[in-house]
């Protein structure tokens, strides 16, 4: 009786493996599918500020489109096979995209496009198995870009967590410079400080940069360099601290005032505008649910309030500060819903 007993429980044990183990391939499989979903959408503002570029649902997973300000029309730009990550523009008549080749693999190449907003033909300027991203446009036909090797890793352990066993990431290889014209792609630094500006806000002279720091309080600070970027040999040769609890930064055309998100506490964060010469702060207005990706005009902020993959952008009038809503969460997900 006691050997009957045994052999079902070992049955039991053996089944509820089984039943586990396909559970772990299962969601797998469906991260796999679905790893570029996860991807937060992305948007750009013209340097005239009149129209706005944003990635949503699309023929390729997610595919570009143009919102006229002044009509508050939407149109698609360059539909394509490929999944759009990000986008940033270069003049009012041009963007650059950063791009999956398939949306099907989570270890897809990731490439640069560059796309002309009059008639939505497009340019591929990057090859290789790599993943490029952290887009900053320096001039109408350079860009400055980070490079990262994509990697495959076994991590039952790590990988359960995000729930799966194969974890897939990028390994930063290095930051370029792009020239538009030719297509070459220079080498700007693999050292720590170049990869940091390259993810921070660079200004026009290379040589002054607004960092962000993470942590349990994070901060804003202004670094001068002892040489613009891409110089050998760079160094921190000052730095001064902008403001604390603050994150997502954003410079004005003209670099005189910095915008950034003022964490109060959980339920308040405050959109806050600071005067880089003087030192003095306003506040532009106050959010109760996450904010991100702000992007400044001259005459408007704009800014992502919500989740990564379901957000409401916002637009602030610097003047009034009045604030008036662009996109919802369901033109997101149906860029030509009016």
């Amino acid at each position: 009786m006691g050997a009957k007993w045994g052999r079902v429980i070992v049955g039991v044990v053996a089944a509820a493996v089984v039943a586990v183990m396909l559970l772990v391939v299962g969601i797998q499989l469906l991260l796999i599918l679905a790893y570029w979903q996860f991807y937060p959408l992305s948007y750009d503002v013209s340097p005239s500020g009149k129209i706005v570029v944003f990635t949503a649902n699309g023929t390729g997973g997610r595919d570009i489109y143009a919102l006229d300000l002044g009509t508050r029309q939407v149109r698609p730009l360059s539909p394509s096979p490929q999944f759009e990550t990000e986008v940033r523009f270069l003049t009012d008549e041009t963007i650059v995209v950063s791009a999956a080749e398939d949306q099907r693999k989570p270890y897809s190449p990731q490439n640069l496009y560059v796309v002309n907003l009059q008639d939505g033909t497009r340019r591929r300027l990057t090859t290789g198995n790599w993943w490029y991203s952290d887009i900053m446009p320096l001039a109408s036909d350079e860009i400055l870009v980070t490079r990262l090797e994509i990697r495959k890793r076994f991590d039952p352990v790590k990988g359960m967590i995000f729930g799966g066993i194969i974890r897939v990431y990028g390994l930063v290889e290095g930051v370029y410079k792009l020239d538009m014209r030719t297509g070459s792609l220079q080498p700007v630094g693999t050292d720590s400080l170049t990869m940091r500006c390259a993810e921070s806000l660079l200004f026009k002279d290379g040589r002054h940069v607004i960092m962000e720091n993470q942590g349990s309080v994070p901060y804003l600070d202004l670094v001068t360099l002892n040489a613009p970027v891409g110089t050998p040999g760079l160094r921190q040769a000052d730095k001064r601290r902008l403001a604390r609890n603050a994150h997502t930064p954003a410079l004005s055309p003209d670099e005189q005032y910095v915008y950034y998100v003022q964490e109060n506490d959980e339920s308040e964060r405050a959109i806050m505008r600071m005067n880089l010469k003087t030192g003095s702060t306003d506040r532009l207005t106050v959010r109760s649910l996450p904010v991100s990706a702000l992007r400044a005009s001259d005459k408007s902020l704009f800014f992502l309030e919500g989740s990564d993959n379901d957000p409401t952008l916002w637009r602030v009038d610097l003047r009034t500060k009045k604030v008036e809503k662009i996109l919802t969460p369901g033109q997101f997900a149906n860029p030509t819903l009016r």
